[in-house]
C-alpha cells in the first residue's frame, strides 16, 4: 500500500480572546490507500477538527498536510477547492444539500463546480449515481420532500459525483435510525470493495470490526487504536 493521507504533525488551534485553544494537538498520522478507517471520540473530542484538516475545509495552525502527495498548505483557495473537489468526497453530518434544489441538480452542481466530467455526462452520471443508492424514484424531489436518509443518500451521491480516491464522513449516521443507518454503512462498505480510502468519524461503539483502522481522539489528541477486531 501507498500513503494516500499523511499528517505531519499537523494541529489547529484557535484563539479565544487572550487565551488558545487547541482543537486537535499536533498529530502525525498516514492513512494508505484502500484504507477503511474509523475516528472515534467523544463530542467535541476534536474528531471533526481532525477530518477539516484532511479535506482542507480547514488549514493546520502547524505542521503538513498531504493528500496524494500534494501539501495542502501550499495551496491557495482556489487552488484548494479545485483539488478538494476532485480529490475527496464530502459526506456532512447534516447532509448541507442545496434545498432549492432537487436530488438529481444537487449532484450535477458538485461536478458543474469541479468541471472534471465532460458537461454532457454529468445528468447521465447523476442519475446512475442516484439510481445505484436506490433513489432512482426521488430525483426530482428537492431535500424537503426526502427522509433522512434519503437525504444522506443523495450526499453520498453528491460525494462521489466526482470519482473521488478518498470519501470521508463525519458522523454520517448519527441523525438516522437504525435501519437507514445500516443501508449507509453498507454503501461504504461498497466504496472499499471498489478500491476507495474511506474515513468515517463515528460516535458508535459498535461495528467497529469492519474496518481496518481505529483512530481515536480524546482531548484533541490522535491515538491509533491499532487493527479493529475481525477487520479485512
Amino acid at each position: 500500500m501507498s500513503p494516500v493521507i499523511q499528517l505531519l504533525a499537523a494541529g489547529r488551534t484557535f484563539r479565544q480572546g487572550p487565551d488558545e485553544y487547541a482543537a486537535l494537538r499536533p498529530a502525525t498520522v498516514t492513512i494508505d490507500r484502500g484504507q477503511y478507517v474509523a475516528v472515534t471520540g467523544a463530542s467535541g473530542s476534536g474528531k471533526s477538527t481532525l477530518l477539516n484538516l484532511i479535506t482542507g475545509v480547514d488549514r493546520a495552525s502547524q505542521g503538513s498536510v498531504r493528500v496524494n502527495g500534494t501539501a495542502l498548505e501550499m495551496l491557495g483557495e482556489g487552488a484548494l477547492a479545485r483539488f478538494r473537489g476532485a480529490s475527496i468526497g464530502i459526506v456532512f453530518q447534516f447532509f448541507e444539500l442545496i434545498p432549492t434544489l432537487t436530488a438529481l441538480d444537487n449532484v450535477v452542481l458538485a461536478m458543474d463546480l469541479v468541471g472534471t466530467v465532460p458537461p454532457r455526462a454529468r445528468r447521465a452520471r447523476a442519475l446512475a449515481l442516484l439510481s445505484d443508492m436506490g433513489l432512482a424514484n426521488h430525483v426530482f424531489r428537492p431535500p424537503g420532500r426526502l427522509s433522512g436518509g434519503e437525504q444522506q443518500r443523495v450526499a453520498i451521491a453528491r460525494a462521489l459525483a466526482n470519482d473521488p480516491p478518498i470519501l470521508v464522513a463525519d458522523e454520517p449516521t448519527g441523525n438516522l435510525d437504525r435501519a437507514n443507518g445500516e443501508r449507509v454503512t453498507a454503501l461504504f462498505d461498497r466504496c472499499v470493495a471498489d478500491g476507495r480510502t474511506v474515513i468515517v468519524a463515528t460516535h458508535e461503539r459498535g461495528g467497529l470490526d469492519r474496518y481496518h483502522r481505529v483512530l481515536r481522539v480524546e482531548d484533541g489528541q490522535v491515538m491509533e487504536s491499532g487493527m479493529a477486531e475481525g477487520a479485512p
